[in-house]
This record gives C-alpha cells, structure tokens and sequence, in this order.
C-alpha cells in the first residue's frame, strides 16, 4: 500500500470519527499529518505543520494539495473536508470502497497463498510462512532479508514477501516488544506492541530492552503482518516445538484456511497418524 493511499484513509477515517464522536482528535489524524508532511517533503512542498494548516488544506481540491499520484485514488476536483458539513461525500465513498491498511496488508499472505497453490510452491510458501512466524524476524537488517531471497530463489515471491515490510528509521525511539520483537512505541504513559496491544497480556512489560545500535538499514513487519501473521504463527511454531519434543514428526502443511499439523509416531506397527487442525485467520 502507497503512503498517499495510506494517508488518505488516515485523514478520511479519522474526520470520519471525530465528526461522530466529537471530543479530541482522533489518533488517526496525527497520523494522517504525519504522512502529509513526509509526502509534502517527496513533493517538494511546504508541509502543514500543525492540525491548523492540516484543515486549511483538506478544503481544497486535493489536486491543489500537490501530492502527486493522488489523482488515481481520489477524485482531483473534490475535497476531503467541507467547512460546513464535514467529511464531504468523496470521501465517504473513498472509505466504503477502500480496505483497511491493515486488511491489505493481511491480504498479501492470501496473494502468497494463492500464487504457490497454482504454481505448486508449497515448499515456498511453507518456507515463508514459517519466517514470517519467527519473531526474530519481525525486526531485521535487510541484508537478512536479502539472504532469505536467495532461498526462494522466485522473483514473483520475493517482491510480495517484499511487501510484508517497511523501512525503520530512528530505532533508538523504540523499544524491542519481549514476546514478538516488534518495536513498542511510548504512548500514553505505556509502551505499546501496536494498536491492540495484544503482547501485554502474553509477557513481561515492565522489563523492556532498547535495539541493538546498528548502521544497517532495518525492516519490520507491517503492522497487519504482524496481527494477522507473526502473533498466530508464533502460536503455531510454539503447539509444533512441544509435539516434537514429545517425539512427534510435525510437518506444517498451510491448505487455505487451515493449518494441517500431521503428527506421526511409530507405535510398534503400523504408523499412526493424529491431524490437529487449527483455524487461523489469514
């Protein structure tokens, strides 16, 4: 997903929110001028610099906005805010047609999924799935990333597996998450495993570590990556180490929506076979 589209359904939903439950700004406003202004700064443009300036500009044509490629996701001639009634209709349609960042971002396993069931690459895809689910790749150098490549050795997987990460900048304003080793960000007196936090209730917060120092370019998952993907994965890896170390050979095999965990274990003769079937969202 492009940092415009991005930017757009921050600013769009955000409004949205504010205007139904009044109060102070929704977070995804901040947001939303966050990526405003990095997308100004790529345009050479004079970025608004505060929530002020941000509304000045969204009453204008976004044409006006001198954002380039904003044209092929929303109308040039229409606005994202009107003074007088809000939200205007554009961009109302703009939040019905579009997915969540995170949904698209979802998305891009089931597009791994489907290009390795019709190329029969379920070696691949077992094989990304698998990295994905490893939390010491949620946050990696890239020249590990790069390594990885050569082992799928697809140029078609290698730019999707590609999309699962992001560059970032300024580690030193992280912290490293203790269950998925994704990057916790301080908000609100907390530090925070993105929007759910679902990692404080599975580990030990009140211990946290900083990144190692690095001049290495650095990845992470996606935010949706890492709900939808590593956090289930984890679990996933976690049910196989313990059936193995009971003696089990476990093969992973991903058919749709499920996950197939064959156990086989030679009990005198013949060989049994146990399928746990676990339900994961994908």
């Amino acid at each position: 997903m492009n940092q415009s589209y991005k930017m757009l359904y921050k600013l769009a939903i955000g409004f949205k929110k504010w205007e139904e439950q009044k109060g102070s700004l929704p977070e995804e406003v901040h947001d939303g001028l966050k990526l405003m202004v990095s997308e100004c700064a790529r345009n050479q443009m004079y970025p608004p610099t505060d929530i002020n300036q941000l509304m000045k500009i969204l009453p204008l044509p976004s044409k006006e906005w001198g954002i380039s490629g904003l044209e092929s996701i929303f109308p040039p001639e229409a606005s994202l805010l009107n003074n007088e009634f809000g939200v205007t209709l554009e961009a109302e349609d703009f939040l019905e047609e579009i997915e969540s960042p995170e949904e698209y971002e979802q998305s891009i396993m089931k597009q791994i999924l489907l290009y390795c069931r019709t190329n029969n690459l379920e070696d691949s895809y077992r094989l990304i799935r698998i990295f994905l689910s490893n939390k010491s790749h949620s946050v990696i150098p890239f020249y590990k990333l790069y390594d990885f490549y050569g082992k799928i050795s697809n140029s078609d997987l290698i730019n999707l597996v590609s999309s699962c990460y992001e560059e970032v900048v300024n580690i030193e304003h992280y912290r490293k998450c203790p269950n998925c080793g994704w990057t916790l960000e301080w908000k609100k007196g907390n530090w925070r495993c993105n929007k759910e936090n679902t990692c404080q209730a599975l580990s030990d917060f009140r211990s946290i570590e900083h990144y190692d120092e690095t001049d290495e370019k650095l990845l992470r998952m996606k935010s949706g990556i890492q709900k939808y993907i590593l956090l289930p994965g984890m679990s996933e890896l976690r049910i196989a180490d313990k059936l193995s170390e009971k003696g089990y050979k476990v093969t992973c095999i991903r058919i749709l929506m499920n996950t197939i965990l064959k156990l086989k274990q030679l009990i005198m003769s013949p060989c049994w076979m146990l399928k746990i079937i676990i339900i994961l969202i994908n």
